[in-house]
């Protein structure tokens, strides 16, 4: 059976579930505190970290200072990790290449 193809609500929740997987790698305590500060400096929630990723970054590395950039590459990974295990990657070119192919030939037998 193929894998779906990912929604924006789904890869939110891919983003969400990789944030929080990566955070619990520094324990429980420190996920909570630092979501504490994303929500109180960068007024997060879990929900909305999806949608403003760069405030995440910037928290993060107010937050830890230099061990920022680590957790982002974890965060990284774990997302491309999990977007390869349950979702169809899609090179676009291709679907345009298809598309297009597709709209010319019902053009064609629209002109007959």
């Amino acid at each position: 059976m193929p894998k779906p193809v990912l929604s924006l609500q789904g890869f939110n929740k891919l983003v969400r579930a990789a944030i929080d997987e990566s955070l619990l790698e520094l324990g429980p305590a420190s996920r909570d505190t630092i979501y504490g500060y994303l929500n109180s400096y960068g007024n997060l929630s879990k929900w909305t970290i999806p949608l403003q990723l760069e405030t995440v970054s910037t928290v993060l590395h107010l937050v830890l200072g230099d061990a920022a950039a680590p957790l982002e590459k974890l965060i990284a990974t774990k997302l491309s990790n999990k977007m390869l295990q349950t979702t169809l990657v899609v090179r676009l070119d291709n679907y345009f290449d298809t598309n297009v192919a597709y709209n010319r030939g019902n053009k064609d037998k629209e002109a007959v």
